[in-house]
């Protein structure tokens, strides 16, 4: 068991930035490079997001923990391919942005809302095995830093 979460671990922590090199250059080939920035600052959004329901869940979770790793690894994959499509699909025009701003501010929180839920799940992975035993953590996080 030890040795598939650290290769899941490995390959979800090389997944999380292949998905933040896949944002920038979508974000900065459709709105050149002005939100490409906004990327990891989600990402880090993320994160924090599932790393703050993790620790108010925890009771629930990790009696669990077997079925929620294997839920995050699938959604996170599926949630990461249909987000990188549909933020293509939102009809901001970052040229009418400070003429019109009440109606791109909505998209721009779309496309953030959307980038964010890949991140909140395989941050909730990543978190979710660095709360095991003590024991295994180093070579959990090791994994991590791997990938």
């Amino acid at each position: 068991m030890t040795i598939r979460v650290r290769l899941a671990t490995f390959l979800i922590a090389g997944a999380v930035i292949g998905l933040e090199l896949a944002f920038m250059r979508i974000l900065s080939l459709r709105f050149w490079y002005y939100f490409a920035a906004m990327v990891l600052g989600v990402a880090l959004l993320g994160f924090g997001f599932s790393g703050t329901l993790l620790t108010l869940l925890q009771k629930h979770i990790k009696p669990r923990r077997r079925l929620w790793l294997g839920g995050l690894a699938f959604s996170s994959g599926l949630a990461a391919l249909l987000s990188a499509w549909s933020v293509q699909l939102i009809p901001l025009d970052i040229h009418f942005l400070a003429w019109n701003i009440q109606a791109e501010w909505l998209h721009i929180l779309e496309v953030e809302l959307l980038m964010l839920l890949p991140f909140g799940l395989m941050g909730g992975f990543l978190g979710l095995v660095l709360m095991e035993k003590p024991g295994l953590i180093p070579g959990h996080y090791a994994a991590n830093l791997a990938g």
